[in-house]
């Protein structure tokens, strides 16, 4: 880094001071600030399997009495904590009896406090480019809870303050930072952004940056680049280490031993652990007492990391399986010895006597590793197994990209549970698990009745869809019927107009010869058996019947064109009308459509949350 800049991290204050008394031994004892915070935390765990366990109520008993400056030690039933239980059941009991709007409010002025401190301090300035912190806040003080059977469960385990904390910062962006800080220094070489020190575990804390930024992610795609070296070499790390089964060199055996069950059972080293942690073992801290031989195969039965138990029956090959029964023969063998001279004193640790691999730790294994390649280690070794599991899981889960969200984080969770439960990840299940399985089970319950509901509504509104679709299509059949009438009774008209204009045409050659033969018949000198004036009064008649008979045709005809006119006015209003109506009828049906789509996708929705309410509670177990 060339640049790192902040506003340092949020520290947690204590809960308000309220000035709280309980009875000691009889005794009232009004408690100062931190007296009062460490009883409210005691007062919180009644009722819970916690306060029930003779470590977790000495530890925090002995704290407390040194807090409190009293001797010999408490126990729990020397004080009366009436008063605090008091207030702190009326802080549930208000709590509870908050209005759904009232909740709402809460909820919502937390978030807007949430965001304006993760905006202050959630955020780091790398090299001129913003990146998100993965924690900005120190822990609170409280109870120290630990996992599994941890020996320092029930102590008192002190905040850090602002005096306790040191920042990683560049020295033009230290300028600008306020606060009282136990030292200011600039590690560009590092990435995290705060350290101190755990005064009960002795371990130091960090705040780093998030694993989503882009520096973290390079480190991150070196440490998976290296266990993709591992899958390419995987065939000549195993020849490796079953040769050395064979060695005649007993630590070579043992070490080779430890690979194998590192490589076949995904076991931790084992020698990471803190003295002061549970008693929890791994590949090269395994007791005799661990494994147990039977004719082709052994069990392992033992406590892996955070307490979980590690239960596995395997059929190693021969050569293993001599191997680790020669060993732990051996271990056998120094037990019988340590017990035989118990009565003497010794600094022996009979739990480092009972190791069936005493003298190999973390550096002998990845010396031995290393010998295949420098890189390798027991750790890049673990990397590649959760790496390959992790793949083949996704892959069998077949998720697709068009899966809705919560289905493909599904994929990944179960995933990354079947990598937990080989790496013997898995947590045990939290003291409240029978109340949250009680809650998902309602949300379950809720949700089928979501379903149920949105269901049924989808049948009302299909029900009342096809209703509107039937009427559009009636409607439009007779529309198209009525208009299909139109267009005959049209033709029909049309017929009529070309036979009156030929009945007309026909007329008017008729009139248009009689015309004519009485122009001929005047102007004839022929003598015949009628008179020339007969034959013109004969022309004349013939002249007005043929024209009486045209002036009908004309009316035939110009009434014919006025039905034809009239008819054909008529349909194109009747289809400009259904035009309009087709139009209209579209939207209508298409409201409808939308409607059923909105419930469609109601029940849709309804489903997947009740899918991934039940895949959380499947996943949780």
């Amino acid at each position: 880094m060339e640049s790192l800049e902040h506003n340092g991290i949020l520290v947690i204050d204590p809960p308000p001071y309220l000035g709280l008394t309980i009875i000691v031994r009889g005794s009232a004892l009004h408690l100062t600030h931190l007296q009062e915070e460490m009883v409210l935390a005691w007062v919180k765990k009644l009722g819970t399997p916690y306060v029930e366990d003779p470590v977790f109520e000495k530890n925090f008993m002995t704290d407390f009495s040194k807090v409190l400056g009293v001797s010999p030690v408490l126990e729990a039933s020397d004080v009366d904590f009436a008063e605090v239980i008091q207030v702190v059941e009326e802080e549930r009991a208000r709590k509870e009896n908050m209005t759904p709007e009232e909740k709402k409010t809460d909820r919502e002025e937390r978030k807007v406090i949430r965001e304006d401190l993760k905006e202050k301090y959630g955020f780091a300035t790398v090299d001129g480019e913003r990146m998100e912190l993965g924690n900005y806040q120190t822990e609170p003080s409280g109870i120290f809870m630990g996992r599994g059977q941890h020996p320092l469960r029930g102590r008192w385990k002190q905040g850090a303050s602002q005096r306790d904390i040191t920042l990683n910062i560049d020295p033009e962006a230290a300028k600008r930072l306020e606060g009282d800080w136990k030292e200011i220094c600039w590690a560009p070489e590092n990435m995290w952004v705060a350290k101190w020190m755990d005064e009960l575990t002795g371990k130091v804390k960090y705040i780093w940056l998030h694993d989503s930024t882009p520096i973290k992610q390079e480190r991150e795609a070196a440490k998976f680049d290296k266990a993709v070296k591992v899958e390419k070499r995987i065939d000549e790390i195993r020849e490796h280490i079953m040769n050395s089964l064979i060695s005649e060199q007993p630590d070579r055996r043992m070490v080779a031993a430890a690979c194998y069950l590192i490589d076949n059972l995904s076991l931790r080293v084992g020698d990471e652990k803190d003295p002061e942690e549970a008693d929890t073992v791994g590949a090269t801290t395994l007791r005799a007492e661990h494994l147990k031989f039977k004719t082709n195969s052994i069990v392992f039965d033992f406590l892996g990391k955070d307490s979980v138990p590690w239960h596995k029956e395997i059929e190693p090959p021969p050569d293993v399986y001599t191997v680790l029964k020669e060993l732990h023969d051996n271990a056998l063998e120094r037990i019988t010895s340590f017990n035989a001279r118990k009565s003497k004193k010794t600094k022996a640790d009979p739990k480092k006597i009972a190791q069936i691999l005493p003298s190999v730790n973390s550096t002998h294994v990845n010396r031995f590793l290393s010998e295949v390649y420098p890189d390798l280690t027991a750790k890049v070794f673990r990397t590649y197994h959760a790496s390959t599991i992790m793949r083949e899981e996704l892959k069998m889960s077949k998720a697709k990209k068009t899966d809705p969200e919560f289905i493909k984080k599904a994929a990944f969770k179960r995933a990354n549970l079947e990598v937990a439960r080989v790496m013997n990840h898995t947590k045990q299940a939290p003291q409240g698990w029978r109340g949250s399985a009680d809650r998902y089970r309602d949300r379950i319950k809720k949700a089928e009745a979501r379903v149920q509901k949105a269901t049924a509504d989808l049948k009302v509104q299909q029900t009342r869809f096809r209703k509107i679709k039937k009427k559009e299509d009636s409607d439009r059949a007779k529309k198209q019927e009525l208009i299909k009438k139109k267009k005959d009774t049209l033709e029909k008209y049309k017929i009529s107009v070309t036979s009156w204009r030929e009945s007309r045409d026909k007329a008017k050659v008729t009139w248009d010869n009689a015309r004519t033969q009485k122009s001929r018949t005047r102007s004839s000198k022929r003598k015949g058996t009628t008179t020339k004036k007969e034959r013109l009064e004969e022309a004349q008649e013939r002249i007005e019947r043929s024209l009486d008979r045209l002036d009908k045709a004309e009316a035939g005809l110009t009434s014919a064109r006025e039905r034809y006119q009239n008819s054909k006015t008529s349909l194109e209003k009747h289809q400009q009308a259904l035009v309009s109506w087709k139009e209209a009828s579209a939207k209508r049906i298409a409201a409808g459509e939308k409607s059923v789509q909105i419930v469609k996708d109601r029940v849709t929705n309804a489903e997947h949350a009740k899918m991934k309410i039940e895949i959380d509670f499947t996943l949780a177990k």
